[in-house]
C-alpha cells in the first residue's frame, strides 16, 4: 500500500490564519464527514492545529505551512515555520493565560514531535482515526 498524498497550504503569521489553518486541516482530513457522531475527530484535529498554528504565529512570528495526511488509521498534521527556536513543554501556573499548548497536543495525539528542517522547524502530531461504527 502506498502512503497517502499530503495536502499542504501556507499561511501568513497573523491570528486570523489560525482559524483558516484549522478549517483547512479538518476539511483536508475529511474529518467532519468521516468522524463518529459529534465529529470527535474533527474536534481533536481542530484543537491540535489551533495550538500548533498559534505557536507558529505567537512564538515564531513567521509565515507557516501546514501539511496533513489521512491514512486508514491515523491523521498526521505538520506545522512548519521559519524559526529555529524549538518549542518546549512547560509547567505552567494555574493562572497563566498561555503555556498549555504542547500539553494539550500531547493529550490528544498518539505521538507528536519536533524536527529541524531546512529554514526552520516542523512540529507534528499523529491522531488516531476512530473507526466509524457500521450498522446492519
Amino acid at each position: 500500500m502506498t502512503e497517502p498524498t499530503p495536502q499542504e497550504r501556507e499561511f501568513d503569521a497573523d491570528t486570523a490564519a489560525i482559524r483558516r489553518a484549522r478549517e483547512f486541516v479538518v476539511a483536508a482530513a475529511g474529518a467532519a464527514q468521516a468522524a463518529a457522531p459529534g465529529a470527535e475527530l474533527a474536534e481533536r484535529l481542530a484543537l491540535v492545529v489551533s495550538e500548533l498554528a498559534s505557536n507558529a504565529v505567537l512564538h515564531a512570528g513567521t509565515p507557516f505551512t501546514v501539511r496533513v495526511w489521512r491514512g486508514p488509521d491515523r491523521v498526521r498534521v505538520e506545522v512548519m515555520d521559519r524559526s529555529d527556536r524549538m518549542p518546549t513543554p512547560r509547567d505552567h501556573d494555574p493562572t497563566a493565560v498561555s503555556g498549555r499548548g504542547l500539553a494539550i497536543v500531547g493529550t490528544l495525539a498518539d505521538r507528536w514531535g519536533v524536527e529541524v528542517v531546512e529554514g526552520g522547524k516542523c512540529v507534528w502530531a499523529e491522531l488516531p482515526v476512530d473507526p466509524v461504527p457500521t450498522t446492519s
